[in-house]
């Protein structure tokens, strides 16, 4: 779809300007130095409370689906911000291009999976495009993305929700605010459940609901505030998502079909618990210090050939990880400057059991073979760094900054590959040799220090500010175990240099932000296939690539009942060096990057205690593989969302995908005839959603 006609598609409905709030007041907490959003020289949307909670998509990144240069990838599993996918751009190294902090821990992609991107009782989300790794370090490359959730009040209140939707959609949430011993502590206690039987079913094991998912999210946040100001803060978070297919199988993706002989089934829990201490000195600086520990385990099942016989079994999983850190921030604030100083550490393991039987051709047939891995990865983390902004003059002012950070990185893995049947001697001899090359135990360690510069200068004038900052970021390095070869293989950190120009405007009523960039990046890491040989595989540092666009987003305050918000974003990606096997990469686009994202809303209050909201959003053709040879299409979407409140209560009505459009978002097809797997796991959009939810306030 091209930019016009996205623009009259979008032009043509009416739609919310409650999301991305652009005063110049709005203070940003993602760069952590207690700046607007007009004195950052960064791309940044901030979305408010009113429409985090406005539809069905509470527990879910895809609310977050064609903000301005972001693309929610294959129903939730990745994203993109300015064409970079979360999960790597042509691999998955399990340390992502762009971090999700919430309530200022970071979330692992297995916390994510429990359900942690929960936007009940939230507060705001910051979404920060382009680097941050000078003040978040490693997995910021691309961007961050920053949740808060409200906080404990010293007043007793509280609400409590109940609701439903097509395809057997049910949820029940309760938060309980408790003032505590005298007028300084308070007590936030939340329960949130969700569930749905999806829109997908298992043809051959007759289940109607092989798409459904159930999450639960419990809390207890505690805040105290001494009488010397500062103030303390320490919760505890549970989260669970237990979830069936995500894909379907059928000729038409659209009869939302699988024919396993196993129900896909991933079960995934998460812990965390955070302390929080913030401590003023004087009236101009304070220390702020985050300590947070995050668990997370995730069992899965399905079937390891996902074929209606039984050819291969049961496929098993197991993943666990920890993540422990600790921060502090001294922060300054006068007139002329602003400044944090910190430091930060953190340690984080991973473990990955995979016990899985594998189809190994034989001739045109083939057997199975019983695999069982073990990987499991170390990462530590020390860096110290400081951001400043110094205004010389009304008009004037720079920031600098830089990150030493020093990363060490461990990881071991164990294979034991064994035949299952027996098909002769020289066949047998053949896949023995074979098993028993790539079965053994592999292990390797590297190690980092890296200093990551940040500069930028703003003119501002009246109600303008024009920025330009360079920012130098970077993905950390590692091992990666080539099985075929039983080789442990370092590679080295990727690296970024990224230039910005922006130009931020705002009066009371109306505000234009936009946003131009250019990325060069250097010692790209790629995963390369060196054979046809399924385990010869490794991640290299093999490309060069470049990426420029830009975001353009305005909000206008029509009148005292209506508003208007509408942002557009434009990315262009393209490999400039990478080849792997006999494939040359050069000039081709990043998978899951859409050239053209946009988002067009529309606020209406007819009269007192009556919301409407309108919701258009639009993505442009995208690439799902390197090769450049499957597509998604262009994509449309119409949300409506209705709100009527009446003294403590609140009725909400509600329709995603008002137009029914159906997309195939991720084509599954094999793509060699010759390989024993033909299962076809194609993703699609979600159909209609129609909901009701009712939410009583004491």
């Amino acid at each position: 779809m091209s930019f016009w006609l996205l623009v009259l598609s979008s032009l043509s409905f009416s739609s919310d300007a409650d999301e991305t709030v652009t005063l110049d007041a709005i203070s940003v907490r993602g760069n952590k130095e207690g700046k607007t959003l007009n004195e950052s020289g960064e791309s940044i949307a901030v979305l408010k409370e009113p429409f985090l909670n406005a539809s069905n998509r509470e527990n879910s990144i895809e609310m977050l689906n064609a903000v301005p240069n972001v693309q929610v990838n294959k129903n939730g599993e990745s994203f993109s911000i300015r064409g970079i996918n979360s999960t790597g751009v042509t691999g998955f190294q399990k340390d992502n291009l762009a971090s999700i902090l919430i309530d200022d821990v970071f979330q692992s992609d297995l916390a994510l999976r429990s359900g942690s991107f929960d936007l009940w009782d939230s507060d705001s989300i910051e979404i920060l495009r382009g680097p941050q790794s000078t003040s978040q370090g490693v997995n910021s490359l691309a961007g961050s993305v920053l949740m808060f959730h409200r906080r404990p009040i010293f007043e007793n209140e509280g609400m409590a929700k109940l609701g439903g939707a097509n395809y057997g959609g049910r949820e029940f949430g309760v938060v309980s605010n408790h003032r505590l011993f005298g007028e300084k502590t308070g007590a936030r206690l939340l329960y949130n459940r969700e569930q749905t039987n999806g829109y997908t079913k298992n043809v051959t094991t007759g289940s109607n609901d092989a798409g459904r998912e159930e999450h639960d999210k419990a809390s207890i946040d505690l805040l105290h505030e001494f009488s010397s100001g500062g103030k303390l803060r320490t919760f505890w978070k549970y989260h669970r998502n237990e979830s069936g297919s995500s894909y379907v199988q059928s000729a038409d993706p659209f009869r939302y079909e699988v024919f396993e002989n196993v129900n896909a089934v991933n079960k995934v829990d998460n812990h965390q618990v955070s302390t929080q201490y913030s401590h003023p000195f004087g009236d101009h600086s304070s220390l702020e210090s985050v300590l947070a520990y995050s668990t997370s385990r995730e069992r899965n099942v399905s079937d390891a050939d996902n074929g209606p016989t039984d050819r291969a079994g049961t496929r098993k999983e197991h993943h666990d990880d920890d993540f422990i850190s600790a921060e502090s921030r001294f922060v300054t604030q006068t007139e002329r400057m602003k400044n944090a100083l910190g430091f930060h550490t953190h340690f984080y393991r991973l473990a990955d059991d995979y016990d899985f039987n594998l189809l190994y051709p034989v001739g045109t047939s083939s057997t199975p073979v019983a695999l069982d891995q073990i990987v499991k990865r170390y990462r530590t983390t020390f860096s110290v760094f400081d951001s400043v902004q110094y205004r010389f003059t009304e008009m004037h002012s720079i920031q600098a900054g830089a990150r030493l950070e020093y990363v060490k990185n461990r990881y071991g893995t164990s294979v034991n590959a064994r035949r299952t049947q027996n098909l002769g001697a020289t066949a047998n001899n053949t896949i023995d040799n074979y098993l028993n090359g790539v079965s053994g135990s592999y292990s390797g360690e590297t190690s980092n220090f890296l200093v990551l510069p940040k500069l930028g200068y703003t003119l501002s004038w009246a109600d303008h500010h024009i920025g330009l900052t360079y920012t130098r970021a970077y993905r950390t390095g590692g091992v990666a175990i080539n099985r075929s070869r039983a080789q442990a293989v370092e590679y080295d950190p990727e690296f970024t240099n990224n230039y910005e120009l922006s130009h931020k405007w705002s009066n009371r009523d109306l505000s234009f932000h936009t946003n131009f960039f250019y990325t060069d990046w250097r010692e790209q890491q790629v995963q390369v296939q060196l054979t046809n040989d399924f385990y010869d595989t490794q991640v290299a540092n093999a490309s060069r690539s470049r990426v420029y666009g830009g975001e353009f987003e305005t909000e206008w305050k029509l009148s005292p009942t209506q508003s208007l918000s509408y942002g557009v974003g434009y990315t262009k990606t393209r490999f400039e060096q990478f080849t792997s096997g006999t494939t040359n990469y050069r000039g081709k686009q990043f998978p899951f990057a859409a050239n053209w994202t946009s988002r067009l809303t529309h606020t209406l209050r007819p009269f007192e205690n009556f919301t409407f909201t309108t919701l258009l959003r639009g993505l442009g053709r995208s690439f799902t593989n390197a090769e450049n040879t499957r597509t998604a299409p262009s994509q449309l979407y119409l949300d409506l969302a209705a709100q009527y409140g009446w003294n403590e209560w609140l009725f909400e009505a509600y329709s995603n995908n008002v137009l029914n459009r159906q997309y195939l978002v991720f084509n599954g097809a094999p793509t060699s005839t010759t390989s024993p797997y033909q299962a076809t796991l194609h993703q699609t959009n979600a159909p209609r959603e129609i909901g009701v939810r009712v939410t009583y306030h004491w």
